[in-house]
């Protein structure tokens, strides 16, 4: 029985387990499909949609993940690098990725431009993981195409492809997880496990924020599959493992290119310290964003598969995967909840990023149900969930970043799927109220609620909306945003024409340098950057950055270059031959005598 509710199976569903579907006068057959090139057209789609995401992200704008994935790709490339980056070391999965880039060129413009692409691909692939899914609750193949690129190039997961990190590698390893788990066989489970603990642990490869993902994918599997204990070592064996390479890959990169590597304590310390309040608020502004980047889809998919885990007697694959979902969900606001993580950063309080990897799946379920036919309350309910959500993320933020203060940022890339609605400099127009923002932002969901009886009105207007939004967020809020990080600094490019063999040294007594010695590590290459000591034997200096006070420059007569004074600092040559070589070109500036 299902509580008066008709349910629609699958009929290539032998055990029974597909999610129980409302059957309305409006939907769809069980396995009604659309036209053969329909799918193919999704694919080219969602291909061109990503194409012109990243069309316009030629340099890194994140010099902490950005330059730091980069920097990993070239120590694998180059095991004798002189690289040195500040901040924390980020996991290799993406790097490994990038590493052949290094070998193809050592223009870091072309290599941006190069990872950036493959980046976009990884995210393209991420249809296939997804589609399966779909078809594993129950659409037919080409609907499964067509709903996972509409995932695909949704802004939340679009926008991603916009730069170099591990986003696209960690949705497509948790989407291949997730699947992995919802078809895993109890009774039977082949290789599957082998794989699960593999795939578990990958996506710690793909990022560090993972972790507690792959433990629960581990403890998760281990205990569905008790009864098989051959099997449940398998999984946790495999998974293991692969934690451990991955582990022992970070703490490799970390010390070797990196000044110094914290992540992990400082990972633990903010957990440690976590506001209770602060929390709270951040659990409510995460209900609010992904009912909002998402029109609703993730919180109808989390219902269907726990509909699904209620089926198995909350004993089967379904509630494994609610279970690690909910955990995910939990632990996500521990990262956030601590004064010095919310300061001054309004997206904190709505920071996407983080869980959407994780709940991607439930999307595009969640449009396999509108497929199918849902109770008519149920988008209503999102809706209104979305609302409480609203309220206490608006309260939060106006206690903390009042609207009407120009005291705060938002960087759009953490808030993707919302950054249509978002301030990201002073000039720009938004509607000036939390308030205001939050139900603005309910709208998506509204719509899918309002035309959920209607499955294709519904499907298509979801997927025109997703398409217009990316592209909307992309051109007006990304890249205005980005324009003017995506450069070369000054005081590198000053140096074109220069012999590349020629070492630029920095000052680690400048703050410039502290601060942007990711970007001169970059940017000089094939160029070595390498810190200086000036307490240290500096005989073969010629180049370095310093500040325009530096005692070091003054004592050795060093002269600045033309064009590289920015804030309190500059490039200096040193003299002797270099300096009379770019003197002759009219490159140094020389000091008025009074």
């Amino acid at each position: 029985m299902t509580d008066g509710v008709t349910v629609a199976v699958d009929r290539n569903a032998d055990d029974g387990s597909r999610l129980p579907i409302k059957q309305g006068p409006r939907a769809p057959r069980a396995q009604s499909d659309l036209p053969r090139w329909a799918g193919a057209t999704a694919w080219l789609v969602a291909a061109a949609v990503l194409v012109a995401v990243q069309w316009r992200s030629v340099a890194p704008v994140f010099r902490a993940d950005e330059v730091g994935n980069l920097g990993n790709a070239y120590l694998f490339a180059h095991p004798d690098a002189t690289w040195m980056l500040a901040a924390n070391s980020y996991m290799p999965g993406t790097s490994m990725l990038l590493t052949p880039v290094w070998w193809v060129t050592s223009d870091p413009e072309v290599a941006y431009r190069i990872a950036v692409i493959i980046v976009a691909l990884v995210g393209l692939l991420t249809i296939l993981p997804l589609r399966a899914i779909a078809r594993e609750v129950g659409a037919p193949p080409r609907v499964a195409t067509v709903l996972a690129a509409i995932v695909v190039v949704a802004p939340s997961r679009a926008l991603e492809s916009n730069y170099v990190w591990g986003e696209n590698l960690l949705v497509l390893c948790v989407a291949v997880a997730v699947l992995l788990l919802l078809r895993l066989d109890i009774a039977s489970p082949g290789r599957t496990p082998v794989y699960l603990g593999a795939v578990a642990g990958t996506t710690f490869l793909a990022h560090g924020r993972a972790l507690p993902f792959a433990l629960a994918v581990l403890v998760v599997g281990a205990v569905l599959l008790r009864g098989r204990l051959k099997d449940a070592a398998a999984v946790v064996a495999s998974g293991v493992a692969v934690l451990g390479v991955a582990y022992g890959l970070h703490r490799y990169i970390g010390s070797t290119i990196y000044l110094e590597d914290e992540r992990v304590g400082k990972t633990l310390n903010d957990i440690a310290h976590v506001d209770v309040a602060s929390y709270l608020g951040l659990a409510a502004g995460q209900l609010w964003y992904t009912v909002a980047a998402w029109a609703g889809l993730t919180v109808i998919g989390g219902a269907a598969l726990l509909a699904r885990a209620r089926r198995e007697s909350w004993r089967g694959p379904a509630a494994a995967v609610s279970v690690v979902l909910v955990a995910m969900s939990a632990a996500v606001p521990l990262l956030l909840a601590n004064g010095e993580t919310v300061n001054g950063r309004a997206h904190v309080f709505i920071y996407g990023r983080y869980l959407d990897a994780f709940l991607i799946p439930l999307a595009v379920i969640g449009l396999v149900m509108l497929w199918r036919g849902v109770p008519r309350v149920l988008p209503w309910v999102v809706v209104v969930l979305g609302a409480i959500g609203g309220l206490g993320a608006a309260w939060m933020l106006q206690a903390e970043v009042p609207a009407e203060s120009g005291d705060w940022i938002v960087a759009p890339a953490h808030v993707a799927g919302v950054a249509h609605l978002m301030r990201i400099d002073a000039t720009d127009a938004w509607p000036a109220s939390w308030w205001a923002v939050t139900m603005l932002g309910l709208v998506p969901a509204l719509v899918v609620a309002l035309l959920a009886r209607w499955r294709v009105a519904c499907i298509a207007a979801v997927a025109i909306g997703a398409i217009g939004l990316t592209l909307y967020s992309d051109t007006v809020k990304f890249d205005r945003f980005e324009q003017q990080y995506r450069v070369a600094p000054l005081q590198v490019e000053a140096l074109a024409g220069v012999d590349t063999d020629i070492v630029l040294y920095g000052d680690i007594a400048s703050p410039q340098v502290l601060a942007n010695g990711n970007e001169f590590t970059y940017w000089a290459t094939p160029r070595a950057f390498v810190y200086m000591d000036t307490a240290r034997d500096t005989s073969g200096v010629e180049l370095f950055i310093a500040n325009l006070d530096s005692e070091f420059a003054a004592e050795h007569g060093a002269s600045p270059l033309v064009g590289t004074i920015i804030g309190n600092s500059a490039t200096w040559v040193m003299p002797g031959e270099l300096h009379d070589e770019l003197d002759s070109q009219g490159r140094v500036l020389h000091r008025r005598e009074d």
